[in-house]
């Protein structure tokens, strides 16, 4: 079934074309109310005819764009690209024998890129795509285990602290021998000798 794909600023939302006639716009008596700003009250027609769907400008203040370009009237087609002030719509409606049993259209990545894109039919065809079940998924990978950390090494014994160098002890005040005979000379070279030997 043929139906719109409304890029809107919450999101997209799809709208099934079941009617012969939508009128969109921003009034709540259209069939198709899109209320954005950018919208005339009244801003298009789109009807459904015997070669396919036409979209006709209603005199909108913004106008109607087919794929970019502005027309007063224009037929659509599947993946065309139409601007609605702010707003852009997808035209789905793909040939016969390309939508699953329960009527949803598929489409690969590729094909669906270019029509956000705004490539369009006929000089994008889209491809058929048959809908066959998904490729089963590998099952996840296993995590390795966590490796133990290494062992720290054991701590170096503290050395011991040096020996201490013996000092030779300090004279004493009575080590201090009286003058030798030779008189006070004598004296002052043997105490010398005694601090040099230290």
């Amino acid at each position: 079934m043929a139906k719109l794909l409304i890029q809107e600023s919450n999101g997209a939302r799809e709208f099934e074309l079941v009617d012969q006639e939508v009128n969109i716009g921003r009034e709540l008596d259209n069939t198709l109310r899109l209320a954005d700003p950018s919208i005339s009250r009244h801003h298009a027609l789109l009807r459904r005819t015997p070669s396919g769907f036409q979209i006709e400008d209603l005199g909108s203040s913004n106008g109607v764009l087919i794929n970019g370009a502005k027309v007063p009237a224009s037929p659509v087609h599947h993946g065309d690209r139409i601007t609605l002030g702010q707003l852009q719509l997808t035209f789905i409606d793909p040939p016969q024998g390309e939508t699953n049993p329960l009527g949803t259209m598929r489409m690969n990545l590729e094909e669906m890129a270019r029509i956000q894109a705004g490539d369009t039919h006929p000089a994008f065809p889209p491809r058929k795509v048959q809908a066959e079940a998904p490729a089963p998924q590998p099952p996840p990978p296993v995590p390795e285990p966590t490796p133990m950390p290494a062992p720290m090494p054991a701590p170096a014994p503290a050395r011991p602290p040096a020996p201490a160098t013996p000092q030779a002890p300090l004279p004493s005040r009575t080590e201090v021998q009286a003058p030798a005979p030779g008189g006070f000379l004598g004296w002052l070279k043997s105490a010398w000798s005694a601090l040099r030997s230290r």
